[in-house]
């Protein structure tokens, strides 16, 4: 698995968990938030506007590798760090923490990722963590969904048109909808109905069923503040 933490404020690094082949990136002062956890760097990446040059010394003398970049560039640093990590050929997931807190410019710039076509060949792989949300992007297909812990709230964005849309196992059920541009439904909920078979003892999760013909989705499971 590949940890890639941004420099957004509250990344939820609790929600880290290492095996002993995970690569972890910190981007900016994503990598600061880690080294100050006690976690391994193995990447720095950004162009460290956001952190003091004593702070940037420490990621130099700390991460295994640094790359640090001009301000003036094309690319955000998520961007330029994903492009790298695309470059790796490891068929991973990549985890991005701290990418819908801060500024609204730099969540919307983490949600277009869906958007850009060099992002295609990870965009399946790509999974948000935050304190109060999870999120992954599905490509046409069926896809079974299970619940995060007991969070509430199931919402489907749709970044394109969609066909043949169908939710099975959820509060609000759709049933082969076309959608003929790109729609925002949240609010939706597992059903009790559809628990995961699991040991005996353990927590009890929900699952539901998306298909979908053509389009890109973007799930997301939230809880309240």
């Amino acid at each position: 698995m590949i940890h890639v933490v941004l420099g957004g404020p509250d990344p939820a690094l609790t929600m880290i968990g290492f095996s002993p082949n995970d690569l972890v990136v910190g981007v900016d002062r994503g990598a600061m938030r880690l080294l100050d956890q006690n976690f391994s760097v193995d990447l720095a990446v950004g162009d460290f506007d956001s952190v003091s040059e004593e702070e940037f010394n420490t990621i130099a003398s700390l991460a295994r590798k640094v790359v640090r970049l001009k301000p003036e560039k094309d690319d955000t640093d998520t961007e330029y760090a994903l492009k790298m990590i695309a470059d790796m050929n490891r068929s991973d997931d990549i985890m991005l923490y701290g990418a819908f807190k801060g500024r609204l410019d730099h969540t919307l710039s983490n949600i277009w990722l869906g958007y850009q076509p060099r992002f295609a060949s990870i965009l399946t792989r790509l999974h948000y963590r935050s304190q109060r949300a999870i999120g992954c992007f599905f490509t046409p297909g069926t896809h079974l969904v299970t619940q995060y812990k007991n969070w509430k709230y199931l919402s489907f964005i749709s970044l394109t048109p969609i066909k043949r849309l169908t939710l099975d196992g959820s509060k609000y059920p759709l049933d082969n909808v076309d959608l003929s541009h790109p729609m925002a439904l949240i609010s939706n909920e597992f059903l009790p109905s559809h628990p995961v078979n699991k040991e005996k003892g353990a927590e009890k999760s929900l699952q539901m069923t998306l298909s979908f013909e053509e389009g890109t989705i973007l799930m997301l499971q939230t809880i309240d503040d």
